[in-house]
């Protein structure tokens, strides 16, 4: 009796350690890395772009998607221009096909970086910010009431004074 009291004490026993150590694994296992998410086989992001360090480009890396229904919105920073823009694409088929892109920040003297998406029912809010270069970054924001067909004109949230909503049709 006792050594299977003993058994079932040591079962229990590892239940609990697997318990506690099983979800600190996985959540460990699922933060990426600086070098993974920087490296391009042997040549790290760092050494491609001079003078900036991993951690100040890791926003450029982001492509955040957002859902609605059948609809599929993606938006990313794309330094087409010569300056990073905020671009986006949308998607009616559950992401099978996109729209062409859009440029929703247009600002090609400024890096736009940093987008980030909402979605409810058949508005898309994409907000991102404006780094200037000089230490300054400012919010910006734009939405769209045609799932992501067409969207109003960026807007500043940093300016005084009330800020227009305008309703696309």
């Amino acid at each position: 009796m006792i050594t299977e009291l003993r058994q079932v004490v040591d079962v229990m026993k590892l239940l609990l350690l697997l318990l506690i150590v099983m979800p600190l694994f996985l959540m460990l296992s699922l933060i990426p890395t600086v070098t993974s998410a920087t490296s391009n086989n042997s040549t790290t992001i760092s050494e491609i772009v001079s003078g900036v360090s991993s951690i100040e480009i890791a926003p450029v890396l982001l492509a955040p998607v957002a859902t609605s229904g059948n609809n599929v919105y993606i938006a990313w920073p794309s330094n087409q221009t010569g300056h990073l823009e905020i671009l986006f694409r949308a998607s009616s088929d559950n992401g099978q096909t996109f729209i062409d892109k859009v440029n929703l920040s247009n600002t090609p003297n400024v890096d736009s970086i940093d987008p980030q998406l909402a979605t409810s029912g058949n508005h898309v809010y994409v907000s991102w910010w404006e780094d200037y270069g000089n230490g300054t970054r400012t919010p910006f924001f734009t939405a769209s009431n045609d799932n992501g067909g067409t969207f109003q004109s960026a807007m500043s949230l940093s300016d005084d004074g009330p800020i227009p909503v305008q309703d696309i049709n």
